[in-house]
Order: C-alpha cells, then structure tokens, then sequence
C-alpha cells in the first residue's frame, strides 16, 4: 500500500509538472504549427512536446529526487529501503561496532544519488535557458 502511495503521489506532481510546462507554451506554437499544415497530433508530437519536456526536465528531476527521499520515509511502516536495510545490518551481531560506518555509507548514498539528480537538473536548466 504504501508503495502505491508513493507511486500515485509522484504520479501526481509529475503530471502537474507536465501541466505546468504545457501551459508554459505559448499558444502561438500551435497555431504556427497548424498554419504549416500540421495535424493536432504531428503538432504535439514535433512541436509542442519537445519544448515542454525541455521545461518540465529539472522540475521533473526534483520530483524524482524527492520519491527518492521519500524511500526513507515509507521505512516507517516497514517497507524494505536503503535505511532499513542498514538497520538490520546492525542489528547483526558482527556489524554493530560498526554501526556509525553503516549509517553514514547509507547518509553517502543519500547524497550521493540526490547530488547527482541535482547535478543534471542544473545541467538540463542552464542548456534550456
């Protein structure tokens, strides 16, 4: 269940990334697009939609890197992720002296995934713009 949160929860603000990018075009766009002679669909598909998915791309990256958080979250009710792996690696007898270790390859991992995703969204921004 809570996977299917998760799920319909980024679903959601994904669509209203895409929203936000389609109401981002402006609607001349369309109307140049059908002044060429272009059908609706042929329009979106080599018009409209490419330059939405230029806009909502580091938006669409910070969502994603949000889900990714959220993980840890979900955790609470006992969904297998990063963290409650590394719980019950210290649950085991051998690790537990090495429980700060763990935590912060675990915090490393975090960071390192939330970096990167930053990392191309900035990217993506800067060769939008």
């Amino acid at each position: 269940m809570a996977l299917a949160a998760l799920t319909l929860h980024t679903a959601c603000l994904l669509a209203e990334v895409l929203r936000g990018a389609l109401q981002a075009i402006p609607p001349g766009q369309m109307m140049a697009a059908r002044a060429l002679g272009m059908r609706p669909a042929t329009a979106y598909a080599s018009v409209i939609w490419p330059q939405a998915r230029r806009i909502a791309a580091p938006a669409a990256l910070g969502v994603f890197v949000g889900a990714v958080k959220d993980t840890s979250l979900v955790s609470i009710i006992g969904v297998f992720d990063v963290l409650g792996a590394a719980k019950a690696v210290v649950a085991g007898t051998e690790w537990r002296p090495y429980h700060v270790e763990v935590y912060l390859a675990v915090a490393l991992l975090y960071f390192a995934a939330s970096l990167a995703l930053s990392k191309v969204a900035r990217r993506m921004e800067a060769r939008a713009a």
